[in-house]
């Protein structure tokens, strides 16, 4: 079996954050993220094993993608407001109307000839254009959020308040400076009906794990498809499996971090681990046995458990593999009406004899 077997993808967005990034380089030994009109914002030190695969090969269709783009971005200015967020959110709103046709059809942005399956694609690909743009923007206010709250941790510890205390203080003094974080994900069974949609076009002859670290993603996606499944007989049983555990990035300094990832002994062990997982994975796209694959994924695990014993930090990050068993990839593009003939795909190649078919499902979660 050849090593490019198995191909990693992100999934349903284009963007990670730097902790995103930090908690999957420890288990991926590769990944995956589509681009569109914009590279994929690799961090320097993971390019070695992350990468961006651009969707777009044609310099005219990207050039329509690009128009799309920005006719939204001046259609969403001029009738939406509320800054940037207002108008990311008002132009993915506005695409899930059947408007969109007819506003881009009225500018002429669409050539005669283009027919209604390339006019489908170039909207998923203006749609999860948006979407990353729109992570991206939210990413800058959750760090902002982060850094306003260590502030006021500081301005805290100054005046000598303890969470003991926070119910004396003064009202003015105890309210927050920034409200809770929530979630920026919106219209998520549209990102990853899109998303599916370059998915299917690329088709990859590699056998696909699509991988995500927001798990309403893939519950959201099992709901999506576990009725439809159903109605056509088939039998749709979930399992999962814990892949191993790792201290949260995001409680660790940059420093501790890459103590625990450099240390003598460490980046062979993680290679090890990363190495072996996709062992693992290739035994589950090929005989997924719940059984057997139980014990052999306990024993994955245990070869990050070193890291769990060699700090404090008891929040701690899990990959878990999700099989829902039977279910391929042609599976998935029917139920979202996502069905392509096989000469119509970019990529028409296969690895070892398997195709949408006969290609089961896989789902990593970093959660």
């Amino acid at each position: 079996m050849q090593n490019d077997y198995l191909d990693y993808f992100l999934f349903p967005r284009l963007t990670l954050s730097e902790q995103d990034f930090r908690g999957l380089a420890v288990f991926l030994p590769k990944l995956s993220i589509f681009q569109v009109a914009t590279p994929a914002a690799i961090p320097e030190w993971c390019r070695d094993r992350f990468t961006g695969r651009p969707f777009i090969r044609d310099p005219e269709f990207l050039g329509l993608v690009k128009s799309g783009i920005q006719g939204y971005r001046a259609f969403a200015e001029a009738h939406g407001g509320g800054g940037m967020m207002g108008y990311l959110s008002q132009a993915l709103d506005d695409m899930s109307d059947t408007r969109f046709r007819i506003q881009e059809e009225l500018r002429g942005k669409y050539p005669v000839q283009m027919d209604p399956a390339t006019i489908d694609l170039l909207r998923s690909a203006i749609f999860l254009d948006i979407s990353r743009e729109l992570d991206d923007r939210a990413q800058e206010l959750d760090s902002s959020y982060a850094r306003a709250d260590k502030i006021e941790k500081q301005f805290r510890d100054i005046l000598g308040i303890d969470e003991d205390e926070a119910g004396e203080v003064p009202e003015d003094m105890s309210i927050p400076l920034l409200p809770e974080s929530s979630s920026h994900e919106y219209m998520l069974p549209e990102r990853i009906r899109n998303w599916f949609h370059l998915f299917a076009v690329e088709s990859p002859g590699s056998m696909p794990v699509f991988v995500t670290t927001d798990p309403d993603a893939l519950r959201e996606t099992l709901d999506i498809i576990h009725p439809a499944v159903n109605r056509e007989g088939k039998d749709f049983e979930v399992f999962e499996f814990s892949l191993g555990a790792f201290p949260r990035p995001d409680q660790l300094g940059q420093k501790q971090f890459l103590s625990l990832t450099e240390s003598p002994g460490s980046p062979a062990l993680l290679a090890s681990y990363r190495e072996n997982l996709d062992l693992f994975l290739r035994k589950a796209a090929e005989s997924p046995r719940p059984g057997t694959l139980e014990s052999e994924a306990e024993t994955l695990a245990k070869g990050l458990r070193k890291f769990c014993g060699d700090c404090d930090i008891e929040d701690l990050v899990t990959l878990r593999l999700t099989l829902p068993q039977g279910l391929t990839i042609s599976d998935i593009e029917a139920v979202l009406g996502l069905g392509t003939a096989p000469g119509d795909r970019q990529n028409s190649s296969t690895t070892g004899g398997m195709d949408s078919e006969t290609r089961p499902a896989l789902f990593l979660c970093l959660e």
